[in-house]
């Protein structure tokens, strides 16, 4: 018999133990008055799948009742607790008809149990299936992130989607020493050096301001020093990350210098003499120019980043902070406009680029990858085929995951077909393999259909509009 269906076999008459056993040694008192619940488990079974449990019923933690184990918590709700019962029995859940608020409940409730799989499970469902809700709430989810050190996986998708707006962390009333220090660390801020800076100073004043009746609007040059060593107190600890070897002469005489006595000496000379000599120093190994964010509406960073291994052809996939290009859009549909003629004169005479597209009324992404340009760069008006070797298309069935992708390079035997370049008409690889052909938005705007590339990146060939797409030219950074 399969393993997996040993396993499904295992967890539902584990499922049934729950719900139809007699000999019950644990009672579970869960909420407040007037909403308590009572929950009957073996102890056992607790033990072995919760530290939290294994902990208290091996110590002298909780009452007895008529040799019965009994725990009260009023700090549970039951519905929360009902899902986290069922998963410590079956190792299943099921979260479609919660609301988003109800299984971040879930999640705190699981952090006190110690339960960090089904932790880690729940952020990957939150991310993938109710990422919008996540995006409107991202303020008070890294709050609460903030006070779990186990949710690792909401803390670095809440700091990579700041990384894509930074001022909405720097505008933030939850902004701490804790959250600032993650973020400014980091190489994909979409901010310049000098941006950075000035929020981090605007930041210090306003910690200063409830304390010591610290007045922000205040002109720096009427500082006192007194109020110079309160600043440099608050903010010293990010200075390291600040890199001031990539903010021009002008931005650093005009809002760096005023704060010169926040900064160590040795810097600020190393920086002066950086600027008359015009040398390429790095004040730090970590020193490095920071790339930004993604600026897409259809793919995720670690689609780009997956999608960049691809075109290496790397066994290791790269991660967005690793990968060696930077993705300079050049044509967004919504944007510019859904038509060939848009395709052919911003996008025709751009090398090296990325297609991406999203299938309207789904999240479904499909693209491809050309080495070359699509411009028909011969004398002749006649279309022809372009021979490339290393082209290849894709798609995401699942949107804004990698899950489930799927990669079709150009079939070897077939690689004098992989592009066909028209003098009017939109891209094409292979043989309608990925073709996107007047009007990209109508229903017969796109069609992917298995030729000369290697597999079939789609399971219909039937024709279909998109409601999004967008041309990225692959630029390597420096």
């Amino acid at each position: 018999m399969d393993a997996n269906v040993l396993l499904e076999n295992l967890s539902a008459k584990l499922g049934n133990l729950l719900k139809n056993a007699d000999d019950f040694n644990t009672i579970i008192r869960i909420g407040q008055d007037p909403n308590i619940q009572t929950f009957y488990a073996h102890s056992n079974v607790l033990r072995a799948l919760s530290p939290y449990f294994n902990k208290a019923l091996s110590k002298d933690w909780v009452k007895k009742e008529n040799e019965m184990f009994v725990f009260d918590k009023p700090n549970v709700s039951p519905s929360c607790f009902e899902i986290i019962l069922k998963y410590i029995y079956t190792g299943t859940y099921n979260l479609d008809e919660k609301e988003p608020q109800e299984i971040i409940d879930i999640l705190i409730a699981s952090d006190e149990f110690m339960l960090s799989e089904f932790i880690s499970s729940i952020e990957l469902y939150l991310i993938e299936k109710r990422s919008d809700w996540l995006r409107s709430n991202i303020e008070s989810v890294i709050l609460i992130c903030s006070r779990h050190s186990t949710m690792t996986k909401l803390w670095d998708y809440c700091l990579e989607e700041f990384c894509d707006d930074p001022q909405l962390i720097f505008n933030s009333p939850n902004l701490n020493d804790c959250l600032m220090t993650s973020f400014i660390q980091r190489n994909d801020i979409n901010m310049d050096e000098i941006e950075i800076w000035d929020n981090l100073i605007r930041w210090g004043k306003a910690q200063l301001a409830p304390k010591l009746n610290f007045d922000v609007s205040r002109d720096v040059t009427k500082y006192s020093v007194d109020d110079f060593t309160a600043l440099g107190k608050v903010i010293i600890k990010f200075l390291p990350y600040i890199r001031f070897d990539h903010i021009c002469p002008n931005d650093f005489k005009e809002k760096v210098v005023p704060y010169k006595s926040l900064i160590s000496i040795d810097i600020y000379e190393e920086i002066l003499w950086n600027y008359i000599s015009d040398s390429n120093f790095k004040l730090s190994p970590s020193s490095q120019r920071r790339f930004g964010g993604l600026n897409s509406k259809i793919i995720k960073k670690k689609q780009a980043a997956l999608i960049a291994s691809w075109v290496d052809q790397n066994d290791d996939t790269y991660t967005y902070n690793t990968m060696p290009y930077k993705f300079v859009l050049e044509i967004r549909g919504t944007r510019d406009g859904f038509s060939n003629e848009t395709f052919k004169s911003k996008g025709d005479n751009k090398y090296n680029t990325i297609i991406v597209a999203r299938v309207k009324g789904s999240k479904e992404v499909i693209g491809g990858y050309n080495p070359y340009y699509w411009k028909h760069d011969r004398t002749s008006s006649v279309d022809f085929w372009r021979p490339e070797t290393r082209s290849f298309i894709f798609s995401f069935p699942n949107g804004e995951t990698t899950d489930n992708a799927n990669l079709s390079r150009i079939n070897p035997c077939y690689a004098k077909y992989a592009m066909y370049i028209r003098k009017i008409g939109g891209p094409e690889f292979g043989n309608q393999d990925f073709y996107m052909s007047d009007q990209f938005d109508s229903k017969t705007g796109v069609r992917c259909k298995k030729t000369y590339y290697s597999k079939r990146i789609r399971d219909s060939e039937e024709s279909f509009a998109v409601d999004e797409y967008e041309l990225f030219r692959l630029v390597r950074r420096n």
